[in-house]
């Protein structure tokens, strides 16, 4: 397929235009995924109207996201000498056929898998004794975890915690209800001091490490041409991963590809490369979360979450047992459609791809447009993909929509003059976008109510950065 160059930008849309490059020389990858974007959003004008508006946030934002991504880590992984890439569930699933289109296109010999893993089985792994790690997993105590979560988290049925547990107190409203401070108090001595509960849970753990490092071994996990790629963004899995052997072991090595990272390494051997951001990153600095929500947002898998790995009777092979698909509610937004739009931008977009193209860095790029659209959707942006059914804790199952109006109420209003952000009505949410769902009067005073923090916050990061540059410079120098 030929498309034309960028000789004008009439025929392109905003975001497209953020894309291109201002050389008229050479194609590069920017050029590229605009002119993919303008063909298929001209293309999708034939769909229905739903559809046609979810196609096009998908291909004006997210497939150039993921697929820039993609092909930012592939291109990494190459650097790395990586000849085998894992992409781990379920954020992975809509990466890892992303990844093989892009190998084949290119010629590029790595194999791209995809591995069932979640927090849920993992961490549970990686416990060798209930020290403060162990406990700090277990507990979770900022989710608010209620008894049966916690009993999920040790692989334990909730009628069996509370028959190890000393305390006869937790009731059966603790069950389903998140426990207070005092209840996840007495439990957390409980975990200090009830032996037999200890027991159980490092026995729990010894099977699923046991199962864990079988599933991991079936499917090639192991040596030194291997990385992980996941959407980040501590590399909780990643570190569990390490913990997953002992000193009597041979020492494992890893690397992480992820779309952006939180936190330092703090294993040896362990590797992560943030393709976006990294720790400290001045651009999203100020909206960190939004940005993790705005990314998770586009990935999806049409399964549910690994709960454990058993081993299959018959074939003897280790299997992952998942979680029931509760997709009702992703389905009736579209989420299926929006899978396929990616795989079909992907496709078209391969059918131009060059390796001089994909050795291109338009991260600078790719911010710019994330964070237009993140930062200042039109009210149909904000309509259309601020109804993302978007899942919280997954052990749990249920969705909320990450975007909705923010009521005047005294609390919204503090929280605007006291933060310098849109007040959130949940931890994962999309602030800008329920800033433009709100009533104008109610927008227009947050607004303006949130400019002396957001200028103060602004100040003192400036401050901090500029003291750390000196700071490094004299550590050069020394």
């Amino acid at each position: 397929m030929s498309l034309p160059h960028n000789s004008t930008y009439a025929n392109f849309e905003p975001s497209e235009c953020l894309l291109l490059s201002a050389s008229l020389e050479a194609q590069d990858l920017g050029d590229l995924l605009a002119q993919t974007s303008r063909s298929m959003r001209l293309q999708s004008e034939e769909l229905s109207e739903q559809e046609c508006n979810l196609a096009s946030i998908v291909y004006r934002i997210g497939a150039p996201l993921l697929c820039s991504f993609v092909l930012g880590i592939l291109f990494q992984a190459r650097r790395d000498g990586c000849r085998r890439l894992y992409f781990l569930s379920r954020d992975g699933y809509i990466y890892q056929k992303i990844a093989e289109q892009m190998c084949a296109r290119l010629g590029w010999d790595i194999h791209c898998e995809y591995l069932y893993a979640s927090r849920l089985c993992w961490e549970l792994a990686a416990i060798r004794e209930i020290d403060h790690y162990a406990i700090t997993h277990i507990l979770q105590s900022r989710t608010k975890s209620a008894l049966s979560e916690i009993a999920l988290r040790v692989d334990l049925t909730t009628d069996q915690l509370k028959k190890l547990l000393k305390d006869p107190n937790f009731t059966e409203k603790c069950d389903l209800s998140p426990l207070n401070l005092g209840e996840m108090q007495r439990l957390r001595d409980e975990l200090k001091d009830n032996q037999r509960l200890r027991n159980e849970i490092e026995s729990n753990a010894r099977s699923a490490r046991r199962l864990t490092k079988q599933y991991l071994q079936e499917r090639g996990v192991a040596g030194n041409d291997w990385g992980f790629v996941d959407v980040g963004w501590k590399g909780t899995l990643q570190k569990c991963y390490m913990r997953l052997f002992d000193d009597r072991e041979v020492v494992p090595t890893s690397k992480g590809y992820y779309f952006g990272t939180l936190e330092k390494d703090v294993i040896p051997g362990m590797t992560k490369y943030g393709w976006l951001f990294e720790i400290g990153d001045a651009s999203l600095l100020d909206t960190k979360l939004e940005v993790l929500t705005m990314i998770e947002s586009f990935c999806s898998a049409p399964h549910g979450s690994l709960m454990r790995y058993y081993q299959d009777e018959e074939t003897g092979e280790t299997e992952a047992e998942l979680r029931a698909a509760q997709t009702d509610d992703l389905n009736a937004f579209g989420m299926p459609f929006v899978r396929d739009c990616l795989i079909e931008y992907n496709t078209r977009l391969c059918d131009t791809l060059t390796e001089e193209a994909a050795n291109c860095n338009i991260r600078e790029r790719i911010k710019k447009l994330l964070i237009r659209f993140m930062e200042h959707p039109t009210k149909q942006e904000a309509q259309i993909w601020g109804a993302v059914p978007y899942e919280g804790i997954p052990i749990v199952g249920g969705y909320s929509t990450i975007a909705s109006p923010i009521p005047l109420s005294t609390k919204a209003l503090w929280e605007s003059l006291r933060f310098g952000r849109a007040p959130s009505q949940k931890y994962f949410s999309w602030s800008s976008g329920s800033l433009r769902l709100t009533a104008p009067i109610v927008r227009v005073l947050i607004v303006i109510l949130m400019q002396p923090a957001k200028l103060a916050r602004k100040s003192r990061f400036w401050i901090q950065l500029s003291r750390s540059i000196q700071s490094r410079r004299k550590d050069h120098q020394l």
